[in-house]
This record gives structure tokens, sequence and C-alpha cells, in this order.
């Protein structure tokens, strides 16, 4: 079967690379095209920077890829109209893989899954290795073995999950009508934050939008699940929540189970990850027959929110997060919370994850970003420690601030041409209080109220 794809062929990593989208049909058909073309040239572009910055300084790197987004993104992009949101009962899927195996499972469960299939829209970043390919760090030493033996072997091309889907016949119409794909370079990624912000341009006015990760399987009924939840919690409501383990047995009990409640957060003590508060879930306890308030947290998960579409209006993803890891999902906290967004527990689990172990030698955004500047290993944690004050800066860090000299500060366009920032209809120091962080003390202590099902204070 072939899949029907509009090809935009180009020359990186001498050799030939395909970046296409799947052809839709409908009245979208067109502005979709213009996107994923305007999102090509601003890829390609920063393919030739970094080519030509290799050698470069972090400063000199950042100076380079906000020259990009000035030149590609600020006007072509961002200045474009923001979609109108539709009542159609359509629910985007915000869908980005790094050369993952599991895309294609992730996919037959979407739609297999699914009470109504026909309601979904998937926007994949599919950032895939085509040659000259690399394992991820593979552990060669028993686990007893301290420090481990590690090595980086040769691999063979990616298999292309989504090709994978699309070559099953009795998906060819979803291939057809229901997947806006952007095709990257493994050589071209720059780790899930910016991943995710290409994917959020290929929404186009649907009613719902979901974000997850490419190694997920779905709940039966998920998305009807998903839209019975938004329409009965009140106020601007969002589901958030860390997916159990995929059970390796195949057993889906875990569907008709409660969700773990989004409810604490630490301080990381890792040195490359600069202090950031990472989020943590507690297991479902007694709260999980509450009422559909008493499911409330503080905090939003990066690989698994479903919320009405309107946020995209107020808070649009941010152009000037490349090559983070960490701190996406305390931005995302702050970010919903002041733009007047509660977040709760889905009342049972919408869906699983694949939790994989590092020893497996999967590859990893941050290696690809070593071999692209010069081999320099730990280069992305320092284009991380450089980046990071805009995040810390944005959730109230009392440190966050930028000494090193350079042509664009990390603080570039926070606010225009759209505001990448907090919102104006709850404060910061509200959120701080909700979730029970003191930058005072550096402390993160779980809310009681998250904890026993209470309301949280007002």
């Amino acid at each position: 079967l072939v899949v029907m794809i509009l090809h935009i062929m180009s020359m990186r990593d001498s050799h030939k690379k395909k970046s296409s989208i799947h052809n839709i049909k409908g009245e979208d058909n067109k502005k979709v095209e213009v996107m994923i073309h305007k999102l090509e040239r601003f890829v390609r572009a920063l393919h030739d920077t970094f080519q030509n910055l290799a050698s470069s300084t972090v400063a000199q790197v950042w100076n380079g890829y906000v020259d990009v987004v000035e030149e590609y993104v600020l006007d072509e992009i961002e200045g474009m109209e923001i979609p109108k949101i539709r009542k159609d009962g359509k629910i985007f899927v915000n869908l980005a893989s790094y050369r993952d195996s599991s895309l294609n499972a992730t996919l037959h469960s979407l739609f297999s899954r699914a009470h109504e299939p026909n309601r979904l829209i998937i926007g994949i970043i599919q950032q895939i290795c085509q040659s000259k390919c690399k394992t991820g760090v593979q552990v060669i030493s028993p686990p007893e073995e301290r420090p481990p033996r590690t090595k980086i072997s040769d691999a063979p091309p990616d298999i292309d999950g989504v090709q994978q889907f699309c070559a099953i016949p009795k998906h060819f119409e979803m291939c057809q009508n229901q997947l806006r794909i952007l095709y990257v370079n493994e050589t071209e990624a720059l780790g899930p934050v910016f991943a995710r912000y290409l994917a959020s341009k290929l929404w186009f006015g649907e009613q719902y939008y979901m974000q997850i990760d490419a190694h997920v399987e779905m709940a039966d009924d998920w998305d009807l699940k998903i839209i019975n939840e938004l329409e009965r919690l009140p106020g601007n409501p969002l589901i958030s929540a860390y997916p159990p383990q995929i059970p390796s047995n195949g057993d889906r009990s875990w569907q008709t189970k409660p969700s773990a409640k989004l409810c604490s957060a630490i301080f990381s003590q890792s040195p490359v990850e600069h202090h950031i508060l990472r989020v943590n879930a507690i297991s479902p306890p007694a709260y999980s027959k509450t009422s559909f308030r008493k499911r409330r947290i503080p905090f939003v998960a990066a690989g698994f929110f479903a919320v009405h579409a309107t946020f995209l209006h107020l808070m649009p993803y941010d152009p000037f997060t490349p090559w983070l890891f960490m701190g996406e999902e305390i931005a995302l906290s702050a970010r919903f919370f002041t733009h007047g967004f509660d977040a709760y527990a889905p009342s049972t689990n919408i869906l699983t994850h694949a939790y994989r172990p590092g020893r497996l030698g999967l590859p990893k955004f941050w290696e690809t970003t070593a071999r692209v500047f010069a081999n320099r290993q730990g280069f992305n944690s320092q284009l991380t420690s450089f980046i990071i004050p805009r995040i810390k800066f944005i959730v109230g860090y009392p440190d966050a601030k930028h000494n090193i000299p350079t042509q664009h500060d990390v603080f570039v366009h926070l606010h225009e041409p759209r505001n990448y920032g907090l919102g104006h209809s709850r404060s910061l120091d509200e959120f701080l209080t909700l979730a029970n962080i003191d930058f005072s003390s550096f402390t993160a202590k779980t809310p009681a109220w998250c904890i026993h099902g209470d309301d949280p204070p007002q």
C-alpha cells in the first residue's frame, strides 16, 4: 500500500532526508501544508546554522538559535492568526517521537481503543535517524559493577513507526485524513520541549487537546472518558497524571483503577538539573471515591494532559526552550494555574506508559547534541545551564538571572510577540501557596489538601 505523502526533499548530513506530511482532506488542508512548509524551513535553517557553529561556545550557539527563530518563527509562524476553536468534538493529540520503536504501537492503541476513532487528529513530530545511526549509551557490565562499563555502538536506520502503521490497509483512511506529520532528522532534534512546540503548530482548531509520549497504551474508550471528564468538571479544567507502567503480561485491569495524583514536587539535587523542581505523584488512597473537585492537584505532567484547546489562545508553547528536559512540568503547572486553569487527576487511568531503564541503551537526544557539536560530551548539559534560568524566572526562583554576556539574553521575547510566561488570572504567589513551595528556604512540601482530597486553599 502506497501512503500518499507530500515530499519535501533536502540535503542534510550528506544524505537525502525526507521531511513530509501526510495529505489531509478538508478546509484546513492548505493551512496545514503551509504551516508544515514553514516549520520545515525553520528546522532546515537551524540545521545549517548549527553546522556552522559546531565548534562554537554555548553563547554563540544560543545566539545562532535566536537569530533563526527571529527570522523564521516570530513573524512567519508566531505571527499567524491563531485558529478559531470549533465545537467539533475532535481531539488533537500532540505526539513527539524521538527514535521511538513504540510509535507504531502507540498509534494503533490511540485509534483502536478510541470510542470514536474518527474524532482524532494526531500531530506527529517524527524524529528519526536514517543513516550513520548510533545506539544510546549501553551498559555492558554486570549490575553489581561500579562504575558501570558502557559503550555506544553503530545501529541500523530507525524503523519508521508512521510507515509501519500506515502500511496496514485498514489504516489507510486514518493516515490520509487524520495524521499531520513533520519528519525531523535525528541531528535536528532539540529535546522534547522543542518537539512539542513544533507539534503544537499542527493544531488547527480542534475542540480538545491532549499531549502524550510516543510509548503509551490507551484505555478502552479513552477519548470518551477524557471528554466526559472535561465537560463535567467546573471552571477551566485539565486532567493530568503520571500513567502507571505498561504491564508486561497484558493485564488491562489498570484502566478501571483510580489515577495517581500529582501532589508533590522536590528540588532536584542533580548537578545537571540546577535545583529545578521535579513533580512527583502519590498513589491513590481513599480519595478515589470523592467528588471531581476533591481530585484537584497542583501540578501538570508533560507526558499526559488533556484540556479544552482554548488554552492555546492564552498560553502558546514557548519557542525559546530548546535542549531542555527538566523544567517543562513546573513551568506548565505555573502557567496553567496563572492563566486560570485548574488541574485534576483523572477518575481512572486513561493510559499506561513504558518507563524504560537506562541500561537498555535507547538513544537520547542529548547524545545527538554531543555529536552535532563536535562530539563534545555534556554539551547539552551546558546548553541547559545556559537556558534553564528562563524557566526558573517564569516560576519564581529568586536567583533566576543570566550572567553570561551574550547578544541575546535568555529572557529574550518572553512576552512578545506572544506571552510565553505567566497569565494574569491568578498570581504566581497563589500558585506557590497552592503547591506548598517556599523559595526562601528552597523547600517543597506535599500539600495536605491534595493528599487527603480536601479543597485547596482559596
